[in-house]
């Protein structure tokens, strides 16, 4: 298997005034919704996406919501996939509405495995991309 480690991406999506425009977004610093994948299997498929006012994370092989809190009180998002030989994936999926968080995104896929961020429904205006060691990317 192919060892791939996404490395730290953030990722500024779309900028607060577009967003405001549009009624969606949030403009006041809250609390960063975060989660880190359990260690072991070999997939990991998130998603994350607007549902009313809510941010949501949901396990996309269960269904099962993992994290939810009101977008307006979301500083920032943060997801860690397992380390290990696990794949892992975080789709930001703006079919729900168009979002944004003051602070960003942050996907770290964990080290090793095959890692990978999708974004679906809309584009990103902002991305970064961090390499951390000679094997990443």
């Amino acid at each position: 298997m192919f060892a791939f480690l996404l490395g730290v991406l953030a990722l500024a999506l779309f900028a607060a005034a577009w967003a405001a425009r549009r009624g969606g977004g949030a403009l006041a610093a809250g609390r960063p919704l975060a989660y880190t994948a359990p260690a072991g299997g070999a997939e990991n498929r998130y998603t994350l996406r607007r549902r009313g006012d809510d941010l949501v994370l949901s396990d996309d092989r269960t269904g099962a919501v993992l994290r939810s809190q009101p977008l307006a009180a979301t500083s920032r998002v943060v997801v860690r996939g397992a380390d290990g030989e696990t794949n892992d994936t975080l789709t930001v999926d703006f079919g729900g509405g168009v979002f944004s968080v003051p602070e960003g995104i942050s996907y770290d896929g964990g080290a090793g495995g095959f890692d990978t961020l999708a974004i679906a429904g809309g584009t990103a205006t902002d991305e970064r991309y961090q390499v951390n060691n000679a094997s990443d990317g």
